[in-house]
This record gives C-alpha cells, sequence and structure tokens, in this order.
C-alpha cells in the first residue's frame, strides 16, 4: 500500500457531545496529497466508541481505529496513537477541539514542504467556553515571525494543540514510551529546527468542565510546566546531545517565566522554582550576577 503523505491523529476519551464536530472538521478537508485519519479511543465509557465506529464504516478506506480493550490512560493511548503513522507528516489533535479551515492541511503542508528548517507548524485558534456564551478569544496572541526560533517559541504562554502539524521523523525515534505533555512534545521537535507560524484562525479549542483548562491560571501553568521538566529529565531513552539540548529550552522557558512574574508568584511556585535553580541547571544562567537575581525575585 501506499504510504500517505500525512495522517491525521484524532485522540478521545468520553467526547460524545464533542466527536462528531471534530471528525467533520477533518472530513471536509481539501488536499492534493495521499492522507489518513487514525483515531484512538482510550475505551470510553460514553457513546464515543459508537460514533467513530459509525464514521470508520462510512470511510473504511480512510479510517483507521485504534479501540484500547480497557482504559490505558492518555499516556498509553497517545503512543499507541502516534506510533501508527508511517507518513512524513502529523496533525494531531484532541476529540473535544475541532478544524474550521477545510484548507487547514494543505496549508501547513505546503509550509513545510518549502521551509525545510521547521520541524512543526502551528497556527491561532480561538478559545471558546460552552458554560459562558459570550466568551471567545484568540490565541495565541500575538507572534511576530513567519519562522519562530526555540526563544521567541517560549515568549508565547502556550501555542493551540489543534493547530499542530509536524514532521513524523522529528520525534519517534527519540521520545520515550510513556511521555505525556505537549510542551515536552515541543521541545523535542525544537532541538531538531525551527517551528513555522501561520498568522491565520483555523481550529477551536474548547474550554469545560472536564478539560485540562478549566484549571487554568497563572500559578497553575508555570506548576504544570516545572513537573513537565522533572518528567524529561526521566527520558533515559534521550541521548545525551538530546536532553542536554531539550533541558535547555525548558530551563530558558521557566526562566523567562521567572523574570515575567516577579513578586506575582505563590510560595509553592516560588520553592518549585528554587528547587530547580539549586540544581544543576544554574549554569546555563548567563552570569553568576542573573543568577543572585534570580535567587533574590524568589525570597520577595
Amino acid at each position: 500500500m501506499k504510504i500517505p503523505l500525512l495522517s491525521v491523529c484524532l485522540i478521545t476519551y468520553n467526547h460524545e457531545k464533542y466527536i462528531r464536530q471534530a471528525i467533520e472538521g477533518v472530513l471536509c478537508q481539501k488536499v492534493d496529497f495521499d492522507w489518513e485519519f487514525i483515531i484512538a479511543d482510550d475505551f470510553s465509557t460514553d457513546g464515543t466508541r459508537a460514533i467513530i465506529i459509525e464514521y470508520k464504516e462510512k470511510f473504511p478506506e480512510l479510517i483507521k481505529l485504534i479501540l484500547q480493550e480497557k482504559n490505558v490512560g492518555p499516556g498509553r493511548n497517545w503512543f499507541d496513537l502516534m506510533e501508527a503513522p508511517k507518513s512524513k507528516y502529523i496533525a494531531y489533535f484532541e476529540g473535544d477541539d475541532y478544524w474550521i479551515d477545510e484548507k487547514k492541511l494543505q496549508k501547513q503542508v505546503d509550509f513545510l514542504e518549502n521551509n525545510t528548517n521547521c520541524v512543526f507548524c502551528f497556527h491561532k485558534a480561538y478559545r471558546i467556553s460552552p458554560n459562558n456564551l459570550n466568551y471567545k478569544d484568540v490565541y495565541p496572541k500575538s507572534v511576530n515571525n513567519t519562522i519562530v526560533t526555540t526563544e521567541e517559541f517560549f515568549t508565547i504562554p502556550t501555542i493551540p494543540t489543534a493547530s499542530l502539524v509536524y514532521r513524523n521523523q522529528t520525534i519517534l525515534n527519540d521520545f520515550i514510551h510513556h511521555s505525556q505533555g505537549d510542551f515536552v512534545l515541543y521541545c523535542t521537535m525544537l532541538s531538531k529546527g525551527f517551528a513555522g507560524y501561520l498568522d491565520e484562525i483555523m481550529s477551536v479549542y474548547r474550554l469545560h468542565e472536564k478539560g485540562v483548562s478549566s484549571k487554568y491560571n497563572e500559578n497553575w501553568y508555570l506548576i504544570r510546566r516545572i513537573k513537565e521538566l522533572d518528567i524529561e529529565k526521566k527520558h533515559i531513552h534521550f541521548s545525551r546531545k538530546v536532553r542536554k539540548e531539550i533541558d535547555k529550552v525548558l530551563v530558558d522557558h521557566i526562566l523567562y517565566y521567572l523574570n515575567k512574574n516577579r513578586g506575582k508568584l505563590n510560595f509553592k511556585v516560588k520553592l518549585q522554582y528554587f528547587m530547580i535553580l539549586i540544581r544543576s541547571h544554574f549554569f546555563y544562567i548567563k552570569s553568576f550576577k542573573e543568577y543572585l537575581k534570580l535567587m533574590k525575585t524568589l525570597i520577595k
């Protein structure tokens, strides 16, 4: 069988209310290349599985299903999904988000084909809340360049997961089986090249009571990033060179937020920053003077 140029990878668990909209946003795509659609369901207990099987029966040549026989957790389900495609490119998103531009995939593949120094690309998205019909936000707010360096990327608080299209070969050989967290994924890819940015709104991120962003605030975000740093340190399958490169961009990111939020961090976040800075990471800070300045920030 011919290997498709791109695989759309959709991960889902108990997304009965949202999964049809997610799938329809994929099926409406207009492209001039071969592609496939892979959906991994982590043994949903609502009607999600019945819905994806229904679509599989309608589009048997396009859609492939990974149906877990028991709940294996998001990490295992993610890896089973991302291990499946052999294509050059992967577009990844979750079952409670959806796409709103029928040329999204074509635009992103064209961009990556024309910019071989970029390992992935992303775009703007709407952030909406079913609990507040008047709430509609666009993020990221501002990205200055089409080609985004590591340093520039980590001045962006977050990017829409549903906007991600990346080169398949950039991560599968390095990313450990039980890895979790989109941030570690971005760091892994950025250790190999640049990010690309398309200044268009092409997807929607849904805020809801069961979503991860229902807990979102600045302190929660910073703690999550620190935890992901600890996850990265356990990636024994990374080569020493890759571990060092990823570790540096993680630390740079933490230092950026520390400087940005001087005097605003709660005690829990300050304590975790302190533990990071007294470990081996401090040698990435440009000077001892800067190190002392950061330490003073923590004790304010």
